[in-house]
């Protein structure tokens, strides 16, 4: 389950469908902001729907508000969750996050996160929001394995890639090296389900490469 927080206009999700992953992909965002994801996602044949089922399987794109968090939280337990959220989660308010976290952290075997670092992000006219040590406070207590590295372009915001033991895991990023000499082996990333592999290995400088807002 892909839980996204901010997710623009959606192409996101679409980007992921087209590389084939056809699992649920929950979107929370605000609800002005949802009604161009659903005409975008509809245009690209991607199901959409706006309540998660009280039971049974979860499919296409579920675009949610903040009034959905909690039901969010309680319908993926026990699943395996790939948490993503460029920018949005860092220009929320504190009590935002604290109704997904460390609630979340439970299901989460994947990190890709985007924040503001070194400077304070208002999130109100009297609320400004010092990003560093809540993310330093948000690694340290999820249980995650992490690396983080500067946005190209702008060291004040930062890539935040974990993987997490959330739902049994058994998801995480290996680095694979080939003989010495051999162009192109260093440094290659896969993806593999195995329990117990928790190394993030080079997968950050390839992120950091391509940022996108």
């Amino acid at each position: 389950v892909i839980v996204e927080i901010g997710g623009g206009y959606g192409n996101f999700c679409r980007m992921l469908r087209l590389d084939g992953f056809k699992g649920p992909h929950i979107i929370i965002d605000l609800p002005h902001v949802r009604e161009n994801q659903r005409l975008y996602l509809a245009l690209n044949g991607i199901l959409v729907a706006d309540k998660l089922p009280a039971d049974g399987e979860l499919d296409g794109a579920y675009l949610l508000t903040a009034e959905d968090i909690e039901a969010v939280v309680s319908r993926v337990q026990g699943r395996k969750v790939a948490f993503v959220s460029t920018w949005g989660l860092s220009e929320t308010p504190i009590s935002f996050r604290e109704r997904l976290f460390p609630a979340l952290h439970k299901s989460c075997a994947l990190y890709l996160i985007t924040t503001q670092w070194d400077y304070n992000f208002k999130a109100g006219p009297k609320s400004k929001i010092d990003n560093r040590p809540y993310f330093e406070r948000f690694m340290k207590t999820s249980g995650a394995q992490w690396k983080t590295v500067p946005v190209v372009g702008d060291e004040r915001e930062c890539y935040l890639l974990g993987v997490g033991a959330g739902a049994g895991a058994g998801v995480g990023v290996v680095e694979k090296k080939g003989k010495k000499g051999a162009k192109g082996a260093k440094g290659k990333i896969e993806v593999e389900k195995k329990a117990g592999v928790t190394d993030v290995g080079e997968v950050a400088p390839i992120v950091a490469a391509k940022p996108i807002r």
